[in-house]
């Protein structure tokens, strides 16, 4: 036999690398655990920011439509409940912009009215049926049955313009 051990097959029994080869092996294995953990943590908190929710970029949005648009009134947006269906209601959000015909100086005027206004709409609306108002035609009829109501209950100020700028009706999920 040889100086080298032998086992019992007659291969080589590993030879002893030192303490030095476990300490690289343990220090490759530490770096490859700080490494993970890096991604890791990196994957679950770095989350892409939350959108803004729509009324902010509206807001932006009105802001300089107002700017544009001589005689602007821009309404704040209303939460109505509507029937959608028989005995059952449901909250309708509904947004309008409305243009005085006069431009700047029938907006002042159209302003002092819009208390009667804005209660004549949610009154007009909670009165009527949503299913109607679901199609284009029937959204174009709501504008102007509220152009004629907004007319009617400013006193006469002619409108030059109405516009939704936001419906949605919120269905249970």
């Amino acid at each position: 036999m040889s100086d080298k051990k032998k086992n019992v097959m007659g291969m080589k029994l590993r030879e002893k690398k030192g303490p030095f080869a476990l300490w690289v092996w343990l220090l490759a294995f530490l770096l490859s655990l700080v490494c993970a953990g890096m991604m890791l943590a990196f994957f679950l908190f770095s989350t892409p920011e939350e959108p803004e929710e729509k009324e902010d970029v509206y807001e932006f949005a009105v802001l300089d439509a107002v700017a544009v648009i001589p005689g602007l009134w821009q309404l704040p947006v209303m939460k109505i409940p509507v029937t959608v269906e028989e005995g059952i209601r449901l909250p309708l959000r509904l947004g309008i912009a409305i243009v005085a015909e006069e431009g700047p100086e029938g907006l002042p005027r159209l302003l002092r009215h819009r208390e009667r206004i804005i209660t004549a709409i949610r009154e007009h609306v909670e009165k009527g049926r949503a299913e109607d108002w679901e199609s284009v035609a029937g959204k174009l009829k709501l504008k102007y049955e509220l152009t004629d109501l907004v007319e009617k209950a400013s006193g006469g100020i002619r409108v030059k313009g109405l516009y939704i700028t936001d419906y949605m009706i919120h269905w249970p999920t």
